[in-house]
């Protein structure tokens, strides 16, 4: 008959069963992950059904994990102050356990959280990371606690409580303001915020068109869709107007005018006078037909007498 040990933990009396043996595999540990419970589930003594049973969890409770056993059907938690057992296939890990950081995808902070040295509150600070920086995890401390990250192009470490997800639902694209779209006049850099020491995230070629969905409050910024990124340029290098090349003209030849003419809109003095160009002005000249050119003086598109122009 086996001996039983009785002791008091936590006003509960526990049976310690001597001559049941388990072994915990070092591998296998995974200290600080929250799990939380999808049924009712027993506590018990040791990992597995022939130790005492130390109470019951309610379906829904979050625990913190300390170990697994070596046969990985068993999880050593701790829960009001007791570290105990339970049953693993009855536990579901909770999605804010910090040991799920996925590299290479997108997390936001989520306060103002200081970047230090190395993953651990005893290095020194470096920088402060905004809330709400979309970063990018480069790796994750062996705790899941804290993760590396490049901003501004700096590389650090910043505590992994205080990021969360990016969420991938697709979103409403935003809509261009009064329906209007712009038109860079330079070759531009599109940044993650609205100040030039905010990180580059792309360069928007002189003449692209892009959708302006907002301004900061003086206007000198402008929040842009370009290649399905949304993120802010300088406002001074956009414009309404396209900067498409102008059309070439027609072939034409120059010419000077040799006495003050007048410019008529036909090839006729019955047609009206546009203007008079002073003697020995230069004019552009189309095409000639029946002692008529077509020209064009400044701004000014018309004919006059190809006699006095040489």
């Amino acid at each position: 008959m086996k001996s039983i040990d009785k002791v008091i933990l936590g006003g509960v009396v526990l049976a310690s069963t001597i001559g049941i043996n388990y072994n915990i595999a070092s591998a296998d540990i995974v200290s600080q992950e929250i799990y939380t419970t999808t049924n009712r589930l027993n506590m018990r003594k040791g990992p597995s059904t022939d130790y005492t049973l130390v109470g019951t969890l309610d379906k829904g409770v979050k625990v913190k994990a300390i170990e697994k056993s070596s046969d990985g059907k068993w999880l050593k938690i701790n829960y009001n102050s007791q570290n105990v057992w339970v049953n693993f296939a009855y536990l579901q890990k909770d999605k804010s356990s910090n040991n799920d950081i996925k590299l290479d995808s997108q997390y936001e902070t989520t306060a103002n959280v200081n970047m230090r040295k190395g993953p651990s509150t005893d290095y020194t600070k470096i920088i402060i990371v905004p809330a709400q920086t979309k970063i990018t995890p480069i790796k994750s401390s062996s705790d899941g606690k804290w993760v590396q990250i490049n901003y501004k192009n700096v590389t650090g470490w910043i505590s992994a409580q205080y990021i969360k997800t990016v969420s991938a639902t697709p979103t409403e694209p935003e809509k261009p303001i009064n329906g209007k779209d712009y038109y860079t006049t330079a070759n531009l850099n599109i940044r993650d915020g609205a100040s030039t020491t905010s990180s580059k995230i792309g360069k928007i070629p002189n003449g692209t068109k892009v959708s302006v969905v907002d301004f900061n409050s003086n206007k000198t910024w402008a929040k842009v869709v370009y290649n399905n990124k949304t993120g802010w340029v300088s406002a001074q290098y956009l414009s309404t107007k396209s900067q498409e090349p102008e059309q070439k003209e027609d072939t034409y030849w120059t010419g000077t005018t040799t006495q003050n003419l007048n410019m008529r809109k036909g090839p006729s003095t019955d047609y009206s006078i546009i203007i008079t160009i002073p003697k020995n002005s230069d004019v552009k000249i189309y095409e000639t037909k029946s002692g008529w050119a077509k020209i064009k003086y400044k701004s000014y598109e018309g004919y006059c007498s190809a006699s006095f122009i040489k």
